[in-house]
This record gives structure tokens, C-alpha cells and sequence, in this order.
């Protein structure tokens, strides 16, 4: 079960394991205020021995909401007929989860949307689904994908229920770059997005764009 710990210092040291047969390790979280994510393992192992310059902030388990791992959000798209970026990646990560909650309605114009990745490295724009319609859809509306760019994303009519459509498990693994949201038009609507994720390096961390 993954926990979210925030340091609360600069320089501390974190219990580190990288697989189960190379046993815990340590990390260094240069930065206060900086999130990683936990196994088991090395959160039993927390304890002051482990701390150097500072303690360790729980934020709690994230099994909760299904073992996505860190949470992170955007609350504030509103699509437009450009590509806008949600979130940005830090060294390499799995995504486990990313879906859109409708928080303001949509309004009549035609609007599609879709979502892409921008790669730092190759500063090239990689379709991570097709375009689904959302006009005039209702808050509470989710919009999810599956991880196919050929695959539209699929939209849920409830309000606040799972998402449809599911990433695989083994989820998408991303380097560094820019998660985005290409649109066909503007509508006065506001999508709230969401991104579970697991840092595969120390380095590895996404934020809100």
C-alpha cells in the first residue's frame, strides 16, 4: 500500500527500495516541501535514524482512492481551440490514472477535446488518446482513457462514479514533458483533471501546469 510523505525540511533522508531482492536503500530529498512516495517496506522503516536535518510529514495512505498512487490536480481548464498544458513532468514516472471531472457545464458550441504529451527531450507531441466530444455536457460528466492514442477518451454521465475506461496495468510511463489538452473550440465550461502516478527515479514528480 503506497504513502504520501512530504518532507519538512531540506536534505533528508528517506528509506529507498528500489526492487525486493536489493533490500532498503536510502534516498536524499534535497528540498522541504517535496512529496515521495512510500511502499510498505520503507515506511515502516521511517523512524529518526532514517531523518538527517529534519522530519517526515505523512500525508496518509493512498489505497483509499484505489492505489493510484500521488494525486495531483488541475482545476482550472477550460477548453479552448489551442493545446493548453495540465501537467508537468519530472523525470520518469508510470501513469496509473488520468481522467477529467466537469465542474462547470459545458455550454452548445461543438468542442472536442484529447489529451498529448509533449516530451522535453524530443519536443515531440505524442497523441496519448483521440478526440472526444463534450458539448453541453453536464458537471459531474468524467472523461478517462485507456491509453491508446487511436482510442478516443470515454465518457462517464454520472455524477463523480469510476471511470469507464481504465489504463492497463502496467500504465504509461512518460519522461520528461508537458501532459496537454488539445481543444477544437472554445466553450465556457471547466474541466477538473486528475493524475495518479508513481515516480520510477527519484527525480520522477508531476506537477499541476
Amino acid at each position: 500500500m503506497p504513502y504520501l510523505v512530504t518532507t519538512a525540511a531540506d536534505d533528508v533522508s528517506v528509506p529507498y527500495q528500489p526492487s525486493a531482492l536489493s533490500g532498503l536503500n536510502s534516498r536524499l530529498i534535497t528540498t522541504s516541501g517535496t512529496t515521495v512516495t512510500l511502499n510498505d517496506y520503507e515506511y515502516a522503516a521511517l523512524s529518526e535514524t532514517a531523518f538527517s536535518g529534519g522530519t517526515l510529514l505523512d500525508g496518509g495512505s493512498t489505497g483509499a482512492i484505489g492505489n493510484v498512487g500521488t494525486i495531483v490536480t488541475n482545476d482550472e481548464y477550460t477548453p479552448t481551440a489551442a493545446t493548453v498544458s495540465i501537467f508537468t513532468v519530472a523525470g520518469l514516472v508510470r501513469i496509473n490514472e488520468i481522467f477529467g471531472v466537469v465542474t462547470t457545464v459545458m455550454d452548445a458550441t461543438v468542442t472536442t477535446i484529447k489529451l498529448v504529451f509533449d516530451a522535453t527531450v524530443t519536443a515531440a507531441v505524442t497523441d496519448l488518446s483521440a478526440a472526444v466530444t463534450i458539448t453541453s455536457d453536464p458537471v459531474g460528466s468524467l472523461y478517462s482513457i485507456v491509453g491508446v492514442a487511436a482510442t478516443a477518451a470515454t465518457e462517464s454521465a454520472g455524477v463523480y462514479i469510476l471511470p469507464a475506461a481504465k489504463l492497463p496495468s502496467n500504465g504509461i510511463i512518460l519522461p520528461a514533458g508537458v501532459i496537454q489538452v488539445t481543444g477544437s473550440a472554445v466553450n465556457a465550461g471547466i474541466i477538473k483533471w486528475y493524475v495518479g502516478y508513481t515516480p520510477l527515479e527519484t527525480a520522477g514528480v508531476i506537477t499541476a501546469a
